[in-house]
């Protein structure tokens, strides 16, 4: 960019770090993440050192670790380049994103909170409030499909826990199940907390003597 390009992004910059909302805002300044982050056209990014430090803009071409962006400025209206260790992926509360590494690779949800390059967001699937770095996940739309098996159980399988207890697998999560029990309740079960599949296919009563 032209000389009078950054200073008036200097400018606009200090300007307007007052009005800026900490709290929904992703400050990746000196995180010091080792990972290298791997941008595709369409992320969301900031330049995190040099003289455009703090600048926000989207991804338009990759050309091995040489990404161009088309900056969110007002005064700075053309594509810019980049080296892939100059920027960062950018988040807010509210994006809804897809994790592309690690555990929990695959999940999707809604992001809650953002601090520097640690994202928190509430999985689709279980609910749960999940922790991962923001190098591991991406801007989506898509919804992450509900899990089927864990192990060799799936869902709807009648199955036997302690006692005279038997259930119906009414949801599969990531290292549980949930299972609709004889006696109405929805019980959390690990794997090893089920004796035996029940292949038997008569109706699973309730306390009331209801099917369910």
């Amino acid at each position: 960019p032209a000389l009078n390009e950054l200073q008036r992004f200097q400018v606009a910059r200090h300007t307007d770090a007052d009005d800026m909302d900490s709290s929904s805002s992703l400050n990746l300044k000196g995180t010091g993440v080792k990972r290298k982050a791997q941008f595709v056209k369409g992320d969301t990014v900031q330049v995190k050192e040099g003289d455009l430090i703090g600048l926000v803009g989207t991804v338009e071409a990759v050309d091995n670790n040489t990404i161009t962006i088309m900056p969110k400025h007002e005064e700075i209206r053309e594509l810019l380049t980049f080296m892939g260790s100059q920027l960062a992926k950018f988040f807010k509360a509210g994006d809804h994103i897809k994790v592309l590494n690690g555990k929990y690779a695959g999940e999707t949800g809604m992001i809650v909170s953002v601090d520097a390059n640690v994202v928190i967001f509430v999985s689709d699937l279980t609910n749960d409030e999940i922790k991962v770095f923001a190098q591991d996940i991406q801007e989506c739309a898509e919804k992450a499909p509900g899990q089927e098996f864990i192990g060799n159980y799936g869902l709807h399988d009648l199955v036997q826990l302690e006692g005279h207890v038997v259930g119906l697998i009414v949801k599969v999560e990531r290292e549980s199940l949930r299972v609709l029990d004889n006696s109405g309740n929805v019980q959390v079960i690990k794997l090893q907390q089920i004796r035996s599949k029940n292949r038997f296919h008569f109706p699973l009563m309730d306390a009331n003597q209801n099917t369910v």
